[in-house]
């Protein structure tokens, strides 16, 4: 034990601890996402534009004022002398307020078109939320599997170290022999080796995730969790599977609704639109051709307005709009049928891995008695050296695949909660 303690102070960097459980790493992850920060800005942007285009049912102020000077000012000669028609100097303010009457249907399509695409964003926003913590936990479980290979390399490197230790005394007793010792010296410098390799991975594993969640690369994570063998299956092998409830999913629902005003609106621009107004005007000389004085009016009114291309434009831009709306419903149902099998094989990789890890705890514990009855064997001389150190071997890769069976297990349930678009994403263990 004292090596096993001293190797892990020399092998192990002096950082400022940080515990770190799943749930946190979850939550943190989304909060140092770029891609979701960059989606609630776009989902933020949508929403404005959607509330820009219910603006445009209201009334329009609007403020024309300008000044000019004309060097030459027409004039009307009479016979008893001539009329300047306007001035030089030339001011002019208007005030005008105009009121959508009637816009064939692009104002509220235009509102749907936006709403639609506002909660479109949200959706994908949804999405880039669902995907980071997806990253996260199989960032933590990748984290998690390499912490227990350091425990089970530490393990392997106690056993072999007392290998050595029984070897020497037999040594001394003249049990043992010079190529023992050399075995047993061997086999302990491979479990340094197994050990530092190991070492390696757990803080590479652990600056990714510490990167991941938004802090440096540096350091020194505490993972709080512990992986437990799964108990029970998620699902059993007969009945259904549920439904995928992806937030990509409920996007394409937004999106088509979408292309469908889309094509509503085109259709609008078929009709005329009718807005009434009333203004203020004020200026010099304003409508007194032949005065230079300032003064005002009033005016009110309606103006109708209807435009038709005669190259056919507006026809092909529904036929287009319809197009798109008919892309963004296979688009959808692609979707679907990818993650039906993306939910299929996630199942049937989460149900494999169960059996592996039942599979493995019971050879794990077949080998531990193995190895403990072959200790005994050994030192009573009946079994070489050589085969306990191969015996320990087998017991060492029997012990890493059983830890990595439970976590490879909780990464394959990682996939089948990210295929369905369970909740549980957001979750621990």
């Amino acid at each position: 034990m004292a090596l096993l303690a001293a190797l892990l102070i020399l092998t192990i960097p002096a950082f400022s601890e940080t515990r770190l459980s799943l749930n946190d790493a979850v939550r943190l992850a989304q909060e140092a996402s770029f891609a979701v920060k960059a989606a609630r800005h776009d989902s933020t942007a949508a929403a404005l534009q959607s509330a820009a285009a219910g603006a445009e049912r209201f009334p329009v102020l609007a403020l024309k004022a300008q000044s000019y000077y004309v060097d030459k000012v027409q004039k009307v000669n009479f016979p008893f002398g001539s009329q300047e028609i306007g001035s030089a100097d030339n001011y002019q303010a208007d005030l005008t307020l105009t009121v959508p009457l009637y816009a064939g249907g692009r104002i509220s399509n235009l509102v749907q078109v936006q709403k639609e695409n506002s909660l479109a964003e949200g959706c994908r926003l949804e999405s880039e939320t669902m995907a980071a913590a997806y990253r996260s936990r199989r960032a933590y479980l990748a984290a998690m599997m390499s912490e227990a290979m350091v425990g089970a390399a530490a393990a392997s490197l106690q056993r072999i170290d007392i290998i050595r230790r029984d070897v020497e005394n037999l040594f001394v007793n003249g049990l043992a022999d010079s190529l023992d010792i050399l075995e047993a010296e061997l086999a302990l410098e491979k479990a340094h080796t197994q050990m530092d390799q190991v070492q390696t991975e757990r803080r590479n594993s652990l600056a990714s995730l510490a990167r991941l969640v938004g802090m440096p690369g540096d350091t020194g994570l505490v993972l709080t969790e512990s992986a437990l063998p799964p108990e029970t299956t998620l699902y059993p092998e007969t009945g259904p599977l549920p439904e995928p409830d992806r937030p990509e999913m409920k996007r394409f629902d937004h999106v088509i609704a979408a292309a469908d005003r889309s094509t509503a609106l085109e259709l609008a621009g078929l009709l005329p639109t009718l807005n009434g107004f009333a203004g203020y005007s004020y200026g010099m000389p304003n409508r007194d051709w032949f005065g230079k004085t300032w003064n005002d009016y009033v005016s009110a009114g309606m103006v109708l307005h209807w435009e038709l291309n005669l190259g056919g434009k507006n026809s092909r831009r529904v036929g287009a709009a319809r197009q798109q709306a008919a892309s963004a419903r296979m688009a959808q149902k692609e979707l679907y049928d990818a993650l039906l099998l993306q939910r299929d094989l996630a199942i049937n990789d989460l149900r494999h891995a169960f059996q592996v890890v039942r599979t493995s705890q019971r050879t794990w514990d077949l080998s531990r008695r193995q190895f403990s009855l072959a200790q005994g064997r050994q030192q009573a001389g009946r079994i070489s050296v050589n085969r306990l150190l191969e015996l320990e071997a087998e017991l060492a890769a029997v012990e890493q695949q059983y830890h990595v069976s439970i976590i490879s297990y909780y990464l394959a349930e990682n996939e089948f909660f990210y295929a369905i678009g369970s909740p549980r994403i957001f979750g621990g263990l």
